[in-house]
């Protein structure tokens, strides 16, 4: 990473540029910070919704990855309401999967 510009960013922007420069973030550089916008859009209301940073993070990525599901154990994660994602304990997701 010795070749990647210094800059301070503010927010979630800092975490997704090294997940981006990590290849994490495997997309294409003009499409990059449409995705970013999107996610940190997201995650700001899912902060405003009482939710952890990493948890609005978590839940963003997801939605922006068209995620049905976002399976955890977290009481707090698991009150969050998005028509966009179901958030749902793995036992409850097992035994909704089983239904089918």
């Amino acid at each position: 990473m010795d070749n990647v510009e210094k800059v301070e960013y503010t927010g979630f922007q800092w975490l997704l540029n090294l997940f981006y420069y990590m290849g994490i973030l495997e997309i294409y550089e003009s499409s990059y910070h449409v995705f970013a916008d999107d996610i940190l859009t997201i995650a700001k209301n899912a902060r405003e919704a009482g939710l952890k940073i990493k948890d609005s993070l978590h839940v963003a990525c997801a939605i922006i990855a068209n995620c049905k599901y976002l399976l955890t154990t977290d009481k707090r994660l698991l009150k969050y309401k998005d028509d966009r994602i179901k958030v749902i304990n793995p036992i409850a997701f097992i035994l909704e999967m089983e239904e089918f």
